[in-house]
């Protein structure tokens, strides 16, 4: 076969969580799909444009009032696609991830191994 799915380079992880979201429309909080080391897939309420440069900020749940600092990363925008008639699946990779981001992001995905849970970073909308 020579679908996506195919040339996944990554463990994908069932994660369903909230995000932060920041694109040409705004900042927004949105679903998660699933998340790996190269990217993540997201629901939005509308479309967004392949290729569009977003950035995601992660943040991990350490109890019912704490939450880690959130990672932020920059992402490209690789495909969209209409869910329903108001939700699209949207899929990024993350782009120019330095050293510092691919080691926090590496932590933060043995995090998600061992159990724990992923929420939007506490920033104003």
């Amino acid at each position: 076969m020579n679908d996506y799915s195919d040339r996944r380079q990554s463990t994908r992880y069932d994660v369903t969580t909230e995000v932060g979201l920041t694109s040409s429309a705004g900042r927004t909080t949105v679903l998660t799909r699933d998340l790996s080391k190269g990217g993540l897939c997201v629901m939005l309420p509308a479309p967004l444009t392949r290729n569009e440069l977003v950035q995601i900020e992660l943040s991990l749940l350490l109890g019912p009032n704490a939450q880690s600092e959130p990672l932020v990363l920059s992402a490209r925008v690789a495909w969209c696609a209409q869910e329903t008639q108001d939700q699209f699946q949207v899929g990024v990779c993350f782009a120019d991830l330095t050293e510092d981001h691919e080691t926090h992001l590496e932590t933060f995905l043995e995090f998600l191994r061992q159990g724990f849970e992923v929420g939007a970073g506490d920033q104003p909308e």
